[in-house]
């Protein structure tokens, strides 16, 4: 069964959507910088001193030499700890602001669609990109960046600190560097279709069980159960194989890079060895190079390590600014139109002329509909389970558009009304209501806040038991 999904940001709007909060915040990302930049900075002293104290120990030194460059070498490593620790809470702090951010737009763009936006996508998919996508993004954002941050920071400085030492030994990073890039450019090439598949398997799993949970009563009186269980082993099966393929090109990058990472150091050993009977290096440059060639596997491995998580929160991120393509997609252009040229609503005359209405492209549903309400009329629509009274409800809110024919407010197409205008006209009150977290007053707020603000000031009379439940049963 096919999932009915949201659409997914492409990669120019989310690469766009980066660079934008990356100057938003670029003091904020530049301080963070600087922080890694000092904290590396004070680690790559240590293998230039040690280099330092071998070439003096074989030219000959003191016991008073040894002892202050061990205590340089400690004061630095200190110094590295410390500033490391300040940048990666800097970078924490920096990672929840822009999270919250992401958060609210997702808020804010969920708010903003279409009601026929909603109900024509799957329950699922909404729910896990609030859910999984919210929490894998602050996963990505609040431990694999900064560690990522720091590990970027620290291949580029010691690539500049290696080229210092010995242009001649820093050729060894030819023998690591371009089949890394290729390594890492195959994966990426793939890992962000693979994420968004594994997402959308998950989507699909969540929808099928709330399905089967909220309806389990018509499961169980149409014997439906083999058919759920069906859907649910299909849906675990796509996971399944999402999981797979992803766990699959994460086995090959990881075991590619891992026997990459091994190379430079032996290649640096055996070049500085023949360099050094050559008299190309001294005996304290091929030990500096050798050291940086060994620090630099830690950050190669930290991206190793946290490279999986960035894709994954890559396309987490799209699946959450995908909901403001669906936004702008289907948003029409009736919110900045005038009233069909009579600036507002005389009247609330309701009528509808020769509706028709089918799901996707299916056949029609609802046909040659003809219906007019007048003021202060009530109309009550019946009929059995299926007959289309709820689809014939969203039809005459505007919610649905009719496949042909109109719904026509004070003779105005509710498709030419401004949205927030035709909410504050017409209004459809659902089977479905929900309880937020929070008092029955809180609840109250949120649908007529103008009305409880009338009341501030004065003293609100207590709800006794069975008022406050008969209360309570009337929103919910």
């Amino acid at each position: 069964m096919r999932v009915r999904t949201l659409p997914v940001a492409d990669k120019e709007f989310v690469r766009g959507f980066i660079r934008q909060l990356a100057r938003k915040h670029r003091k904020e990302l530049a301080g963070v910088l600087a922080l890694y930049g000092l904290a590396v900075s004070s680690g790559l002293a240590g293998p230039q001193l040690l280099g330092t104290l071998v070439q003096d120990a074989r030219d000959g030194t003191t016991v008073g030499h040894v002892t202050a460059v061990a205590a340089a070498l400690a004061g630095f490593i200190l110094a590295q700890v410390l500033l490391t620790r300040v940048a990666f809470q800097a970078a924490g702090r920096l990672a929840a602001t822009v999270q919250a951010e992401i958060r609210v737009k997702f808020v804010e763009d969920v708010l903003a669609l279409p009601p026929a936006v909603v109900e024509g996508a799957d329950d699922g998919d909404l729910v896990t990109r609030a859910t999984l996508d919210a929490d894998t993004l602050r996963r990505a954002l609040q431990l694999a960046v900064p560690q990522v941050v720091e590990a970027l920071v620290w291949i580029a400085l010691s690539v500049i600190a290696l080229l210092l030492v010995s242009p001649l030994l820093a050729l060894a990073l030819l023998v690591v560097f371009p089949p890394l890039l290729a390594a890492n450019r195959w994966y990426l090439a793939r890992a962000r279709a693979g994420f968004l598949r594994e997402a959308a398997a998950s989507s699909g799993i969540t929808e099928g069980l709330d399905a089967t949970i909220q309806g389990a009563a018509t499961v169980e009186a149409f014997g439906l159960e083999d058919h759920r269980v069906r859907r649910a082993e299909r849906d675990t099966q796509a996971w399944y194989e999402a999981v797979e393929y992803t766990l699959w090109l994460r086995t090959v990058k990881y075991s590619t890079d891992s026997f990459l990472f091994t190379l430079p150091v032996a290649v640096a050993l055996l070049l500085g060895g023949y360099a050094y009977t050559k008299g190309w290096v001294g005996v304290g440059q091929v030990t500096a190079a050798t050291l940086y060639l060994l620090q630099l596997t830690f950050p190669l491995e930290t991206l190793l390590d946290w490279v999986g998580t960035l894709q994954q929160g890559n396309a987490s991120l799209a699946r959450l600014l995908g909901v403001a393509d669906a936004r702008s997609e289907k948003s029409d252009a009736r919110s900045e139109q005038k009233l069909n040229g009579h600036g507002v609503v005389a009247s609330a005359d309701l009528s509808a002329r020769d509706l028709r209405f089918a799901y996707g492209d299916g056949p029609d549903v609802l046909q040659g509909i003809d219906l007019a309400v007048r003021p202060g009329e009530r109309i009550a629509i019946v009929g059995p389970t299926g007959s289309g009274k709820s689809t014939l409800g969203r039809l005459l809110s505007g919610t649905y558009p009719p496949r042909a024919g109109t719904v026509r407010l004070s003779g105005t197409s509710l498709h030419e009304l401004p949205r927030d205008d035709l909410r504050r006209r017409v209004l459809l009150v659902s089977q479905d209501q929900y309880i937020f977290g929070g008092t029955l007053r809180e609840n109250l707020e949120l649908a007529a806040p103008a009305w409880i603000r009338t009341l501030q000031g004065r003293p609100m009379t207590p709800l006794s038991g069975k008022r406050w439940k008969r209360s309570a049963r009337m929103i919910g």
